[in-house]
C-alpha cells in the first residue's frame, strides 16, 4: 500500500469521507452518476441545462432574410448560450452539441417538416483544423429527433474562405461569391439547411441560392442560434 493512501474499504463497510483523497474520488464518481447542468455544473434532474440557467437563454422570433428563405433558430446568440456553442465547436464537447441539437429539434417540430436536411458545408481546411463537422453532427442529431433524412454531400464548399466574423457586412457577400455548390439534384424538394449560428445570413443566402439552382422548391435555414438584429 502506498504510504499515506487511505485504507481499502472492507466489504459492507462505509467510506470515511474525512480524507480529501476520498472526497475527491466521491465527487468524481458522483459526476458520472448525477446529471449536472452544462452551464452552472450544479446537479440537476436530467442531463442538459437546469431550469435556472435555461431562464437566461433568450429565444428569438424566426425572421425572413429574403423572399423564400426563412431562418428558424432555437436561441438568440448571446451570453450564456455562446459558451455552449463555443464548447461544442472548439472543444468538441459533444454533450453540449447534443443538447443544442435537441433544443433546435424541439423548436422546428412546430413547423412544416422538410423532405431533407442539408448541413452547411465547411472547407476541407476547416474540417482538418477542427477535426469534426459541427453542422453535420447537428443535422444528424436533429434528423434523429425529427425523422428527417440527412444528405451530407449535396452542398459542398469549393474553396476556403476567411471567417465571416472577421469581415464587414458587405465584404461577407463578396467573400462567398462562388464558394458553394450543390452537386446533386434537389428537384421539387423542400430542404432545410442546418447550421450552428446565423449572423448576417450571407452564408445561408448563398447556400439557399445553390439549393434553388439544383431544383429545390423551398429552402429554410435551421440554426441553433441567431445573432440579435442590429439596433
Amino acid at each position: 500500500m502506498i504510504r499515506g493512501a487511505p485504507r481499502p474499504v472492507k466489504p459492507g463497510g462505509m467510506i470515511n469521507l474525512t480524507s480529501a483523497y476520498q472526497i475527491g474520488i466521491f465527487e468524481r464518481a458522483s459526476r458520472l452518476v448525477l446529471p449536472r447542468c452544462l452551464l452552472c455544473d450544479e446537479a440537476d434532474e436530467a442531463p442538459g441545462v437546469c431550469h435556472t440557467c435555461a431562464a437566461l437563454l433568450q429565444r428569438p422570433v424566426a425572421s425572413r432574410l429574403e423572399p423564400g428563405l426563412r431562418v428558424i433558430a432555437a436561441f438568440t446568440y448571446r451570453f450564456p448560450l455562446d459558451h455552449l456553442v463555443h464548447r461544442f465547436k472548439f472543444s468538441a464537447d459533444m454533450a453540449c452539441g447534443r443538447w443544442l441539437a435537441a433544443s433546435l429539434a424541439a423548436v422546428v417540430r412546430d413547423h412544416p417538416p422538410p423532405d431533407i436536411l442539408l448541413p452547411a458545408p465547411s472547407s476541407a481546411r476547416r474540417l482538418r483544423e477542427r477535426g469534426f463537422d459541427t453542422a453535420l453532427l447537428l443535422a444528424r442529431w436533429v434528423g434523429e429527433r425529427t425523422q428527417c433524412p440527412v444528405e451530407q454531400r449535396a452542398l459542398v464548399k469549393r474553396r476556403h474562405t476567411p471567417p465571416q466574423t472577421s469581415l464587414a457586412r458587405e465584404a461577407r457577400e463578396r467573400n462567398l461569391t462562388g464558394a458553394f455548390a450543390c452537386v446533386r439534384s434537389l428537384e421539387g424538394l423542400r430542404v432545410a439547411v442546418v447550421d450552428d449560428v446565423v449572423t448576417t445570413g450571407a452564408t445561408h443566402r448563398a447556400l439557399a441560392a445553390c439549393a434553388r439552382e439544383a431544383g429545390a422548391r423551398e429552402v429554410v435555414a435551421w440554426a441553433v442560434a441567431m445573432t440579435p438584429a442590429p439596433g
